[in-house]
């Protein structure tokens, strides 16, 4: 339902993704084909089950590959939304003094939205 938005919503602001698949049963991995970046790439998981701290620490493995990048995690139900990411990036970047930056976020939840957000790709960049 939401990953061909979420695919075309987050395509132009990362460079690399990697899609993780914990064994999809839908139709996903076709859509994630016709919608994503070839630059993204996707691999099963290596859990054969849901388990949040195998999950966390696939993710680690994944970020390790990959040092010097940014990154973040979402499922597929997250949007990340800024008017100018990459900018907002380089300017970090190339100011020694920026230590840390603050993100403000929204999260909101739909009860009657029943959709599996564990059989959904994770997005790191």
């Amino acid at each position: 339902f939401l990953l061909p938005y979420w695919i075309r919503h987050h395509a132009s602001m990362f460079d690399m993704a990697i899609l993780i698949d914990y064994n999809s049963t839908d139709q996903s991995l076709e859509i994630i084909r016709r919608e994503a970046p070839t630059s993204w790439k996707v691999v099963s998981s290596r859990n054969k089950d849901f388990d949040s701290q195998l999950v966390d620490e696939e993710v680690v493995e994944y970020e390790k590959m990959h040092p010097n990048a940014w990154k973040i995690v979402l499922n597929t139900p997250e949007f990340l939304v800024h008017s100018n990411l990459r900018q907002m990036l380089a300017d970090i970047e190339s100011n020694d003094s920026v230590k840390t930056f603050r993100v403000r976020s929204l999260i909101m939840g739909l009860p009657e939205m029943s959709f599996d957000i564990y059989r959904v790709p994770l997005l790191l960049a």
